[in-house]
């Protein structure tokens, strides 16, 4: 299971939304091959199958052709997509961004999520009796816990490199098919984040909030935070 989330912070100068993903690389370097991939990971066009999977040849004939998907097969194979509880999961922005502060100073960052439960995963043959009998297993037991104040709670890190620093690395720190390695990037805690509340609605606010100018801050995120690369520019401080 490749799950993906979005987190909202709301300070003064607007609305900056955290989305991530259960891993912490990504598919493709070049955002613009986004679309082939969506392309790729649908059903059949002759037969709508298989449902609710990617496993067939068109997804593989894509894979094929793009070496830099293998990082992040070897995760999606993994025992990370068969989650145990969404308590029991870590996140990431997956994305590298910038954090400028009231200096003008940048740095790039990654953003973690890590569950104070630790991970936890399920085996092959639990996943396929839990999902088989309750295809929502893993959402029923996230709601359940908020109902009886088990809030899960999770660690925000993020990872820190000067923007001096580059080109320091044997590979390129924008791209979203690579991981920072903690030996090198040492994780910082910054914060904490509890779920103590179940929304009651689903459909109208998640939908239209990002469409909505009033609720966003320009170009979307805050003034001080940028996103590199992909659906983001490197875009140049304001003076």
């Amino acid at each position: 299971m490749y799950a993906g989330s979005r987190r909202s912070f709301t300070p003064a100068e607007g609305v900056f939304d955290l989305v991530g993903n259960n891993m912490p690389v990504f598919f493709i370097q070049d955002a613009n091959k986004f679309p082939d991939l969506v392309h790729a990971i649908k059903p059949m066009p002759d037969n709508e199958m298989p449902q609710a999977s990617a496993a067939h040849d068109t997804f593989w004939d894509f894979a094929s052709l793009l070496p830099e998907i293998t990082h992040m097969l070897m995760w999606v194979l993994s025992d990370r997509a068969l989650p145990r509880s969404y308590r029991m999961m870590e996140g990431f922005g997956v994305h590298t961004f910038r954090w400028i502060n009231a200096h003008g100073e940048a740095r790039f960052i990654k953003w973690h999520w890590r569950p104070a439960l630790g991970t936890a995963s399920l085996v092959w043959d639990e996943t396929q009796k839990l999902a088989g009998k309750d295809p929502d297993f893993n959402r029923r037991d996230l709601w359940e816990a908020i109902e009886m104040g088990d809030f899960p709670e999770y660690e925000l890190c993020v990872q820190m490199i000067d923007e001096s620093r580059e080109h320091d690395f044997d590979f390129d720190i924008l791209d979203a098919t690579k991981l920072w390695p903690e030996c090198d990037v040492p994780l910082m805690k910054v914060g904490k984040m509890f779920s103590t509340e179940i929304r009651t609605t689903f459909s109208p606010r998640p939908n239209r909030s990002p469409f909505i100018r009033a609720m966003s801050c320009p170009a979307s995120t805050l003034p001080t935070i940028r996103c590199c690369r992909g659906g983001c520019s490197r875009t140049p401080t304001p003076s």
